[in-house]
């Protein structure tokens, strides 16, 4: 039986209503869906529990909820005030890109969750300055301390146990923890870490800041529904695992644009490319912009508009996002994307089907936390 999609659209329905009629009526059909939205809905908020980003709302009710008895998201992290994971704030890294650098951000806390340790940052140069600052704004210590379970290195106090991480012992790292263990876990550091931006811009009517992080999304994305495909020209053969088709996600041909638009009634709606500005991103605008369907919809936005941060919030606010899975920076967006709620609409695992049906290969936010490449998110 095929996977159908689930689309987030004017008319769709919510997951709340489609989990009730899956038990009134006793759903065979095979489909994908998110499993923040209905396994962890949050039921507890209130209307105060909210949030805005470049226009749209967030409530901590129609957010995936945070499994409760954990230790900043972890289960039962044991911080040995004696030992400590210490990371080396060189803000190189294996690859030096943006979604490389979050991801071994992320890893460190479970590193040290393994560790029993204290996870300790300088207060400059990685994590801090890239990539936290340049996704969140400029952050504040006490809030790292207090509301992520980091503590900040203080030269004058000595640890019987210390060692010194390098990013690139972070990006491979393999953690204990499992699959639901880590989604757990970047739920809840994501869902803090967009609040504090969003009490950046509200709390100081910081608009120098606001117009940095939505400048993709007011100068294209605000009108009327829209997609947001981004284009890398890379595919590791490791991601086969999850039986996704490697042509497509590296050209994004007109027909999977068009046919996860179909399935989410948003063939009149706006095409955006974000991309790594290659010689790939250029063949894949050459043939969206020409096809008779998507041509009249399709944009790429030029890298001198704006910067990869407004481009990446364009994409986490966009009605549907399709992406490729070897890009780390696609990737995060997906994980964003299901923490916020906005896990329907997010494709980065996709195969074709005997019939032409474009179908996700893996189903589910738990794909974005299964080991591929000896990593995972």
């Amino acid at each position: 039986m095929k996977a159908k999609a689930i689309g987030r659209r004017k008319n769709a329905v919510t997951p709340q209503a489609l989990l009730l009629m899956m038990i009134v009526f006793g759903a065979v059909v095979v489909f994908c869906v998110d499993y923040g939205l209905v396994k962890l809905i949050n039921t507890e908020s209130t209307s105060k529990d909210c949030f805005d980003l470049c226009g749209v709302s967030f409530c901590s009710q129609k957010m995936p909820a945070v499994q409760k008895n954990t230790t900043f998201g972890l289960p039962g992290w044991k911080r040995n005030a004696s030992k400590a994971i210490i990371l080396q704030n060189a803000t190189g890294s294996l690859f030096g890109q943006s979604g490389n650098n979050i991801r071994e951000f992320f890893h460190a806390f479970d590193m040290a969750f393994d560790e029993e340790a204290e996870l300790v940052l300088y207060d400059y140069g990685f994590p801090i300055n890239i990539p936290l600052s340049q996704f969140y704004s400029e952050i504040d210590l006490q809030f790292l301390e207090s509301e992520l379970g980091v503590t900040i290195f203080d030269g004058s106090r000595k640890y019987a146990e210390n060692t010194t991480v390098k990013t690139a012992g972070l990006f491979y790292y393999k953690t204990k923890l499992t699959r639901e263990q880590r989604l757990n876990h970047r739920h809840y550091i994501l869902q803090k870490l967009y609040r504090h931006l969003a009490n950046q811009i509200e709390l100081s009517n910081n608009k120098e800041l606001e117009n940095r992080i939505c400048l993709a999304r007011q100068r294209y994305g605000i009108q009327r529904p829209h997609v947001v495909i981004h284009s890398r020209f890379h595919y590791y053969p490791c991601v086969d695992a999850m039986k996704g088709n490697k042509t497509a996600a590296v050209s994004m041909p007109p027909d999977l644009i068009l046919g996860l638009m179909t399935q989410y009634n948003m063939t009149d709606s706006r095409i955006l490319m974000i991309h790594d500005g290659t010689e790939n991103a250029q063949n894949t605008s050459i043939k969206l912009a020409g096809n008779a369907l998507t041509g009249p919809h399709f944009e790429m936005i030029p890298h001198s508009v704006g910067n990869p941060f407004s481009d990446m919030m364009l994409a986490i606010l966009s009605d549907l996002f399709i992406g490729n899975p070897s890009s780390t920076f696609a990737w995060y967006i997906a994980e964003v994307r299901f923490a916020l709620g906005l896990g329907l609409g997010t494709h980065i695992f996709y195969k074709k089907e005997s019939d032409g049906t474009w179908v996700d290969s893996c189903c589910g936010e738990v794909c974005l936390y299964s080991e591929y490449c000896s990593t995972y998110g």
